[in-house]
C-alpha cells in the first residue's frame, strides 16, 4: 500500500458500531461507549459500544 493510499484512508469517517447478537446489530443496553483511537496521529477513530456482563 502506498503512503498516499493510506493518506486518503485516514480522512474517511468510520460510523458507529454495534453489537452483533444473535444475527442482529444492536446498540448496547447503558449507552456507554468506548473511543477508539488512532494510533497514527491520536485522532478519534469511531466510537464502539461498550459490552457489560449480565454476571
Amino acid at each position: 500500500m502506498l503512503q498516499s493510499d493510506i493518506n486518503a484512508r485516514r480522512s474517511a469517517a468510520i460510523s458507529p458500531r454495534q453489537h452483533f447478537i444473535a444475527g442482529a446489530a444492536v446498540e448496547g443496553a447503558g449507552g456507554a461507549r468506548l473511543d477508539v483511537i488512532s494510533p497514527i496521529d491520536g485522532k478519534l477513530l469511531t466510537r464502539s459500544p461498550m459490552a457489560v456482563s449480565p454476571i
